[in-house]
């Protein structure tokens, strides 16, 4: 039987073990992640090809949109876009279970595309899921981020 002390200590150790796990996704989700954005920047689609599930679809100004559209806009970005420099802040993760995480963040980013500004800063939200052992993207929202009103 634990005696008070231990199980409090148990309980301090198993904290710590979430926070560390909690804190190793972030890390994780947060590199694929940038990958998407250096990608874009470097005008390659091999992390929207491997990274984002078949089923994946995608919510923005654009509206809801499949991976097909989303590597079809990624293709025409490849032309139309330059990005100067990105900076993904805030990351945070939830998880609703342990295949699946939530990773919240937002971007300030200097691109244009068709000769004009693209919105910055956004807030985006990224769902993935772990499937035969690799987190592959579900869903993603991106909405810019204004201030909030006085």
């Amino acid at each position: 039987m634990l005696v008070p002390s231990m199980k409090r200590a148990l309980a301090l150790l198993l904290a710590a073990s979430a926070a560390f796990a909690a804190e190793d996704l972030v890390k994780t989700l947060g590199f694929l992640e940038t990958q998407l954005f250096i990608d874009w920047q470097k005008k390659r689609l091999d992390s929207f090809q491997n990274n984002i599930a078949d089923d994946a679809v995608a919510w923005s100004g654009y509206g809801v949109i499949d991976k097909k559209t989303q590597l079809d806009f990624q293709k025409r970005a490849e032309d139309n876009c330059t990005v100067r420099s990105f900076e993904l802040y805030d990351l945070r993760v939830l998880t609703p279970e342990k295949s699946t995480a939530i990773l919240v963040y937002n971007v300030r980013q200097d691109a244009t595309c068709g000769g004009r500004p693209v919105p910055s800063p956004l807030t985006n939200a990224t769902t993935y899921v772990k499937r035969k052992g690799k987190w592959q993207v579900v869903f993603r929202a991106s909405q810019p981020l204004v201030a909030p009103a006085k």
